[in-house]
């Protein structure tokens, strides 16, 4: 089985599809183009929550008509087609590096719609090393295969490259470009920078904090990024009580940030997404934890262009989607200079 993709890169734009699915021609089943992953959760969903994606579709509809408006998906029929494409997309940037973005987010803001919304894991301290929901899990499961496509070749060309080079927000220019060129998406969203690129003060002394990564912090929201970790490892976020050793699923050297800061920052689709240590040091343990594919927060007027994750998601979607998906599952991009990957 199989799909193809048909779409315009500056998407999502009024009077144009975001994305289509037809049968591939030389596809043996035109009855069903979908693949397993999406026949599994129209299953699913017709026993636990009959018309539950419909009205998840109407939702999104009437809270938000001037995005769905722009977009073609009318009925749970369209948001199916959607989601398979996403898992052969061959991303596309505009100039303003919008595009895979919203892409991104409207595949979310469908599922972040009661009732889908209220048959995912929460996200609460009392939750954290629990198993997550059959939607939940599905999801994780499906930014993975999303994740697996992007680290084949089939999911950058030329063209689609191009676009990227030539929307400023992603500096290209900053990007180390392999001798042979970027073989596949997840080898240019993990790309390196150029040697020299971004020059740090003072790289031996461990007093100066700094490393060359992006990101951004949210002050101009009204919300706090830093947050004092008690005595016993407890960070209160907004009145909730999190655990960094719950967090850290039982690591030995949890209660070494007793009395440290908690930070929460944003990082953007097109910013720099390798990690760097801030001081010199040894790692002494890396670990994957596989959590739950967040939600966003919903706020009053809310828009694709608000749509980021909040500090008590912690990580946005978009992220897990795009990430390397092989061993590491959500982890975005690697670790540079000995500092720790997610």
């Amino acid at each position: 089985m199989s799909s193809a993709l048909v779409t315009a890169p500056g998407v999502p734009m009024p009077g144009k599809k975001l994305l289509s699915v037809r049968p591939d021609e030389h596809s043996t089943d035109v009855l069903n183009p979908f693949n397993p992953i999406i026949i599994l959760l129209t299953t699913w969903l017709a026993q636990a929550a009959p018309g539950g994606l419909k009205h998840a579709v109407e939702s999104a509809k009437k809270k938000l008509p001037g995005v769905m408006d722009k977009v073609p998906i009318r009925n749970e029929g369209d948001f199916l087609k959607f989601a398979n494409d996403l898992l052969t997309w061959v991303p596309h940037e505009n100039f303003e590096a919008r595009n895979v973005y919203d892409v991104l987010g409207l595949f979310y803001l469908i599922l972040d719609q009661p009732p889908l919304i209220d048959l995912q894991t929460a996200v609460r301290p009392d939750q954290l090393g629990q198993d997550l929901t059959w939607l939940s899990s599905w999801l994780v499961v499906y930014a993975q295969l999303v994740g697996l496509h992007m680290d084949t070749p089939a999911s950058l060309t030329p063209a689609s490259l191009k676009t990227f080079a030539d929307s400023p927000p992603y500096n290209f220019g900053e990007a180390l470009v392999p001798d042979r060129g970027f073989r596949t998406f997840n080898e240019f969203f993990s790309r390196h920078l150029k040697p020299g690129m971004r020059p740090i003060a003072a790289p031996l002394d461990d007093t100066v904090v700094v490393y060359p990564a992006d990101c951004t912090y949210t002050n101009e929201r009204g919300s706090p990024n830093a947050f004092p970790v008690q005595a016993g490892g407890v960070v209160d976020v907004k009145g909730v009580e999190w655990s960094i050793g719950g967090l850290l699923r039982g690591s030995r050297y949890a209660q070494a940030f007793d009395g440290g800061v908690w930070m929460h920052a944003l990082i953007n689709t097109f910013n720099y997404h390798r990690q760097h240590a801030p001081v010199g040091g040894t790692v002494l343990e890396a670990t994957n934890i596989q959590g739950a594919v967040y939600v966003f927060q919903r706020r009053a007027g809310l828009t694709v262009d608000d749509l980021v994750p909040s500090p008590e998601g912690t990580y946005s979607r978009y992220g897990t989607m795009l990430a390397r998906a092989r061993p590491r599952g959500g982890s975005n991009g690697g670790a540079d200079n000995g500092g720790p990957e997610e």
